[in-house]
């Protein structure tokens, strides 16, 4: 901007403010509002003079340096040891880049073409005198973690660079060379640390989700080969049928935890995934969104490593534990000579992947409940030693894998002396006691399952979800079964104990007079109970192993003992090892209770800390003589108008009037958080973020360019 433009501008500004304050009644307000645009202007013009006089000087230093001279850099002087100063090359002297680019954008001239001349690394398409942003501070740290990534050798020096590109030598005030030095130090050694880490972090994570793949993939293949078996075989189409609706309802509930997870994201997303599941490949998706970080975008039901989970889950529950028991009965009631290597190659596969599944999907969960917050206390048991570690993930597969081996061993058993409805019967009458049980002694309806909002979606969901945390009881151990909606410690480590003493009940009554009668052609007395012994024992064995090498402060009696979803949202609450020394309690209990059915929650404690805890802390005054303070208070981020929306749907549920009268007014004296309006250009960029992970340069040089044309346009 010219002087000559600058005075014309100003005086039109300066005359169509006084022409529209003389229309107002106060005329010595409107005086007073004119003088003091008056002294704002005449600092302005001061202001741009002064910052004319410094780029005129700095053109002629810059002049000089293109002509070949250079300019010494004054090094602050250590009081132990001497510096030589530094000579900068008169094509990079960063100095004076960014003076200049600082004057562009305080003087709203372009006095220097960055995109001609731009700085390496990851501030090449950024004005150096910009604020990061926090979404540009989440890709400068993408950027440490990549160069790490791709580092070939030299570390030492690639960090280096990368931080002399990224970081400069600011010498406006005494001792920030040294700063910078040290800060420089510490980024290239904690780079140095890191990359064993981070190199090998997703090659053992690749590989963990590989072998679990491909061990599902495995056991989905046989299946479908013993399926196939089953229909060639004379009388043995009964069992082909029992075994096609099996695979075909583990695919099923496959593709309707698919729809649930991205319905909310459109038809182009939720149908692709559908297809997906229903040709078999979801496992592997979800898989590699795990394996990429991916995060939770909004309108997805679940996180990545949840859908995961899920999807693992339902495929235990609806396929591998009744394919196995259609493949023992199989087998058991066959004749020896009429068994091919399929057969027991089948079983086989399916019992190790039932098992490598179940692991791997609580370590994980563990493994993610634990770093995120609030976090229980409950959930550290992993260990951080590497052998503990392994010890502690082998126990549980080889306790999963053979618990899972007597039941279904006696399940068979039982079906081939009593018969399908037996068994059926038999798990009605449990799973019915368990819901009587959760219902009566507990006070939690299963109906529901963990949402703020149940539709009618969530009545057929939360049934489906406690059958399959029931049936999985077949499987093993479940790590997390503490949180709302699920069975509890209690009834989980009830149901394990009580799978081992009945099964060996049944064993023992069943087996001898099956093998009498001829039911069984091939196996033993002996045979069997030898069998059935060794897996019980084994389980005993991994379970031991398990425990013996967890954390070593976890309280491992957490494991069995009885814990409600209001007893759990107590302790999450309560728990001093998460919550020490940290600020973010109020903001993460608010995020638990915007998204658990108020049946799991602590009423009279909620009122409390919103009448009296957030008053206290964010409350606003009522006096007019106090409003000045209200101006100061910033409202925390969770208080949202949504929260004040949920906790009147809370307690107008709870059906207390007088408390809701409370929560009503010590909600309308909380401030409400309003959210930043985000623009087009950043909503691209956060866009961007969440399908790749990654932000664009062009994207984000695009930004500088708003910003750098919105400080043109401000008034000054």
């Amino acid at each position: 901007m010219a002087s000559g433009n600058l005075t014309p501008n100003i005086t039109a500004s300066f005359a169509s403010l006084r022409s529209d304050l003389r229309s107002l009644d106060d005329l010595d307000s409107a005086k007073t509002k004119l003088d003091a645009f008056e002294g704002m202007v005449v600092e302005v013009v001061e202001e741009n003079r002064l910052l004319r006089e410094e780029i005129r000087l700095l053109k002629e230093e810059n002049r000089k340096l293109k002509a070949g001279d250079s300019l010494p850099v004054e090094v602050p002087q250590d009081n132990d040891e001497e510096i030589t100063p530094a000579i900068v090359p008169s094509e990079e002297d960063r100095e004076v880049e960014v003076k200049l680019r600082r004057a562009s954008l305080a003087i709203g001239e372009p006095l220097y073409d960055t995109s001609g001349k731009s700085l390496p690394g990851f501030l090449k398409t950024k004005a150096i005198s910009d604020v990061i942003a926090t979404i540009d501070l989440a890709a400068l740290a993408e950027s440490y973690v990549d160069t790490i990534k791709m580092s070939s050798g030299a570390i030492q020096r690639e960090m280096e660079n990368w931080f002399d590109a990224n970081f400069l030598t600011w010498r406006e005030e005494s001792g920030s060379l040294n700063v910078k030095k040290n800060v420089r130090a510490f980024v290239v050694e904690l780079a140095i640390k890191l990359r064993p880490m981070v190199k090998m972090f997703r090659i053992g994570l690749g590989m963990r989700l590989f072998t679990v793949a491909a061990s599902s993939y495995v056991d989905m293949a046989t299946d479908v080969l013993v399926t196939i078996a089953f229909f060639r075989t004379a009388g043995q189409e009964g069992w082909g049928m029992a075994s096609l609706t099996c695979v075909s309802a583990g695919i099923g509930f496959q593709a309707l935890f698919a729809w649930l997870q991205y319905r909310g994201l459109g038809f182009r997303k939720w149908g692709p995934m559908v297809l997906s599941a229903l040709f078999g490949v979801l496992p592997v998706i979800e898989a590699w969104s795990v394996f990429r970080g991916a995060e939770q975008a909004e309108g997805m039901m679940f996180d990545p490593l949840m859908m995961l989970a899920i999807t693992k889950g339902s495929e235990i529950v609806f396929e591998s534990l009744p394919e196995s028991i259609i493949q023992a009965i199989s087998m058991l009631s066959s004749n020896l000579e009429d068994l091919s290597l399929i057969n027991y190659f089948g079983i086989t596969s399916s019992i190790v992947a039932t098992g490598m599944i179940w692991t791997d999907a609580n370590v994980g969960l563990a493994r993610s409940l634990f770093v995120g917050a609030p976090k229980n206390p409950v959930y550290n048991w992993l260990p951080i030693d590497k052998t503990a570690f392994k010890k502690c993930f082998g126990g549980f597969f080889l306790s999963t894998m053979t618990f899972f081996t007597c039941n279904v061993f006696a399940i068979a058993l039982v079906f081939l002396k009593f018969g399908g409805s037996f068994i059926l019967y038999g798990i009605l009458t449990e799973m019915a006691a368990v819901m009587l049980f959760k219902h009566f002694a507990d006070g939690e309806l299963f109906a529901f399952s963990v949402a703020a909002k149940p539709s009618k979606v969530h009545y057929v969901l939360g049934p489906v979800m406690t059958f399959g945390y029931y049936m999985v009881t077949f499987v093993g151990m479940n790590t997390q079964s503490k949180a709302p909606c699920e069975l509890g410690p209690h009834i989980n480590a009830t149901l394990i104990i009580w799978r081992m003493i009945t099964s060996l009940i049944l064993v023992v009554l069943t087996l001898p007079s099956l093998v009498n009668d001829g039911t069984l052609p091939w196996l033993s007395v002996t045979g069997g109970m030898g069998l059935h012994f060794s897996c019980l024992v084994l389980s005993w064995v991994g379970a031991a192993m398990f425990f013996g090498n967890m954390a070593e402060h976890c309280e491992r009696w957490r494991w069995w003992r009885r814990q409600t979803g209001r007893q759990h949202t107590e302790e999450r609450w309560d728990a001093k090892e998460i919550w020490n020394g940290l600020e973010t309690k109020d903001e993460a209990m608010a995020r638990w209770f915007m998204v658990i059915h108020p049946l799991y929650f602590p009423m009279d404690r909620i009122k409390s800390w919103i009448c009296n805890d957030l008053i206290s802390k964010y409350g606003l005054a009522n006096d007019d003589t106090e409003n000045d303070k209200n101006e100061d208070i910033t409202p925390p981020p969770f208080l949202t108008s949504d929260f004040h929306d949920r906790m009147i749907i809370i307690f107008n549920w709870w059906g207390n009037e007088d408390a809701l009268t409370s929560v009503r007014t010590a909600l309308s004296s909380l401030p409400t958080f309003t959210p930043p309006v985000i623009t087009s250009q950043s909503s691209k960029i956060s866009k961007q973020r969440s399908n790749t992970g990654k932000v664009a340069p062009e994207a984000i040089h695009g930004q500088d360019s708003d910003r750098l044309e919105n400080h043109k346009n401000e008034p000054k």
